[in-house]
C-alpha cells in the first residue's frame, strides 16, 4: 500500500452513434463513431521513502470510427470489424519527488477484428471475439491482441 486514505476519483463519459445498414438477406453494414473521455485524479500523499507524490494530467479523449460487417442466420451471428481510433490530449504526469512522470500513447491505432456467436437449442449462446490493434506510425511494433470467450445461459 503506497498511502491510506487517499481519495483518489475517476470518470468516463462514451457517446457511440451507429447504423445498420442491410446489404442482403443475411448481411448488413454498420458504420460507427465513438468518442470517450476519461479523467482520473487522487490526493497529493508521500511514497514509504518520503518522497512526494502527485497527479498533473489524468484525461484521455479518444474518438473512434468503425465499421463492421455482420452476417446473421438459423441462431448464427458472424462479423468483422475494422476500427481507427485516434487520442487528442497529451497524455497523463505524475509528479513523484519533483519529477514529471508522463505516459503518453501513440495517437493514431488501427483495429481488426472478428467474431461470432452460435445459439445452441433454446437458451445458450457460445461466442468468442478476437481482435488485434496496432498504432498506426509503429506499425507492428506497439501492439495488442486481445480475446474472449464465453457462454451465455438464458433463465
Amino acid at each position: 500500500t503506497l498511502a491510506d486514505g487517499n481519495h483518489g476519483f475517476g470518470q468516463t463519459y462514451s457517446l457511440e452513434v451507429g447504423k445498420r445498414a442491410p446489404v442482403g438477406a443475411k448481411l448488413s453494414v454498420t458504420p460507427q463513431i465513438q468518442m470517450v473521455y476519461q479523467h482520473v485524479t487522487f490526493d497529493r500523499f508521500s511514497d514509504p521513502h518520503g518522497a512526494a507524490v502527485s497527479s498533473h494530467l489524468g484525461g484521455s479523449l479518444k474518438s473512434r470510427w468503425g465499421l463492421s460487417v455482420e452476417r446473421q442466420d438459423a441462431g448464427r451471428y458472424l462479423y468483422g470489424i475494422a476500427n481507427l481510433s485516434y487520442e487528442w490530449l497529451d497524455g497523463t504526469v505524475a509528479d513523484v519527488a519533483g519529477t514529471p512522470i508522463r505516459r503518453e500513447n501513440h495517437r493514431l491505432w488501427g483495429e481488426l477484428g472478428v467474431g461470432g456467436s452460435a445459439l445452441i437449442g433454446n437458451r445458450l449462446t457460445l461466442f468468442g471475439e478476437a481482435s488485434a490493434n496496432t498504432a498506426i506510425n509503429d506499425f507492428g511494433k506497439s501492439y495488442s491482441v486481445k480475446g474472449n470467450a464465453g457462454i451465455r445461459l438464458a433463465f
